[in-house]
């Protein structure tokens, strides 16, 4: 099934996009295999510079979604891009050095993070800023997989961290919804205050 949903969706992206441009875009991405009837592609939302963005991004992020609708499949995208998972995902997964830190439908977790780390990630968009001011910014860097420090991995670079943070929280779920931290943020305004 998950040939058949590439083969139908690479069509009709043929079709809307014009054969040049999806020869161009569509046809480098890569079929990796399929997982207990999953498709896995390697699609890098970067290599869709910034003219395919404006031009095709729409189009082809659709034909996806419709065809997902259509086939009564499900897709799952990885990306670091906000707005296009905003568009495509009910449910959203923030992962953070390899571990998932907070779940939840798209709309409530990106209007109410409950995670330092998605309120950071929201709060640096360029769209949360204030005219003039800079962009909001998650100090430090990632750690290395190879070597991660105990208990919560963001802790280093979380100003709500506390001894307790030396310990791994486990997942709180409240409200179809859940959270790996011992102090999470209880109102997205106090997160970008």
């Amino acid at each position: 099934m998950a040939l058949e949903f590439w083969d139908i969706a690479a069509d009709r992206l043929r079709k809307s996009l014009g054969n040049n441009n999806y020869k161009s875009w569509i046809e480098p991405l890569q079929f990796v295999g399929e997982t207990g009837g999953a498709a896995e592609f390697f699609v890098p939302t970067s290599f869709f510079g910034n003219y395919v963005r404006q031009h095709f991004e729409d189009q082809i992020l659709f034909q996806m979604r419709d065809l997902a609708a259509e086939m009564g499949t499900a897709m799952v995208w990885i990306s670091h891009d906000l707005a296009v998972v905003s568009s495509l995902a009910s449910k959203l997964a923030v992962m953070y050095a390899g571990r998932i830190v907070e779940q939840g439908p798209t709309a409530t977790l990106l209007r109410n993070p409950r995670h330092p780390y998605t309120a950071g990630l929201i709060s640096s968009l360029p769209a949360m800023a204030q005219p003039g001011m800079p962009l909001s910014q998650i100090p430090g860097t990632t750690p290395s997989l190879l070597s991660l420090p105990p208990g919560c991995s963001f802790a280093p670079r979380c100003d709500r961290a506390t001894k307790a943070c030396g310990m791994a929280p486990e997942m709180t779920i409240e409200d179809n919804r859940g959270w790996r931290c011992f102090h999470p943020v209880s109102a997205f305004k106090e997160a970008t205050a």
